[in-house]
């Protein structure tokens, strides 16, 4: 996530460079200096400062000429990810989903305008492909689309400025009419979905978490490939258990 540097007097320059520079390290995986610098958009010698900081800090491991990050934030998420109530309200109720549904099953939260997939449960080749804390476009998934057909125009808007409506795969929607007909549909139906707008042999179904009027606070949604899908009707049958686990998740954060 690039920062707008001369949008707040009190930003530390340091500091966002230096996230900027781990975002890129764990968007890449694996990298060198000279990958990191160029994908964070900072020179190399500020690169490596920060690079040698974090790995003598414990959050940065660097192995002969390329970095990965450390295992010290797997203790910070972990931190986070506990102290959220709709995590401990999801969890088991995610779990029994998967227990009852092919693929990943996912929650996800809005975050600065994009979706973070915060828990996965499924089978463990799908969960080391596509891990938690991965980060989409909310345009681009099924999961992304219910929490943005649950949104306010004013916050629909301001997502959509943020990040605008970039191409994930050849059938990603990237134009807005057409996102703002199909956010509709979901809206009279309820259920989202996606078929490879995000991973092109993918298909996915999504149901957001909401409070009433106030807004979704997550989406769960029930992803996989499109062979692993088959046998299957996304749109009535996962989609049926979907509903009922994001109902009894709303019961336990709303009315217990």
């Amino acid at each position: 996530m690039m920062v707008n540097r001369d949008d707040d007097e009190v930003l530390v320059k340091g500091t966002a460079t230096a996230f900027e520079v781990l975002e890129a390290l764990g968007e890449s995986g694996e990298a060198t200096l000279t990958e990191i610098a160029e994908r964070a958009s900072v020179s190399k010698p500020g690169a490596y400062k920060h690079l040698t900081t974090l790995d003598r800090l414990g959050y940065v491991v660097k192995r002969d000429t390329t970095y990965t990050l450390g295992p010290r934030f797997l203790r910070l998420g972990s931190w986070s990810r506990n102290e959220m109530q709709l995590f401990r309200a999801a969890k088991p109720k995610i779990d029994e989903l998967s227990d009852t549904t092919p693929g990943l099953t996912s929650l996800l939260v809005e975050d600065h305008g994009q979706g973070v997939y915060v828990y996965r449960a499924g089978d463990d080749q799908y969960l080391y492909e596509r891990p938690e804390g991965e980060t989409v476009p909310l345009h681009a998934s099924a999961a992304g689309k219910a929490v943005l057909a649950a949104l306010d125009e004013s916050e629909f808007e301001r997502a959509i400025d943020r990040h605008g409506l970039t191409s994930v795969t050849p059938n990603t929607v990237t134009d807005e009419s057409a996102l703002r007909t199909e956010l509709q549909d979901i809206r009279e139906g309820g259920v989202a979905s996606d078929r490879g707008e995000c991973l092109e042999d993918w298909h996915g179904v999504a149901y957001p978490i909401t409070r009433g009027t106030d807004g979704p606070v997550g989406a769960v949604s029930v992803s996989g490939p499109v062979d692993e899908l088959t046998g299957w009707t996304l749109d009535e049958e996962i989609s049926g258990h979907i509903v009922s686990t994001v109902e009894s998740i709303e019961v336990e954060l709303f009315m217990s």
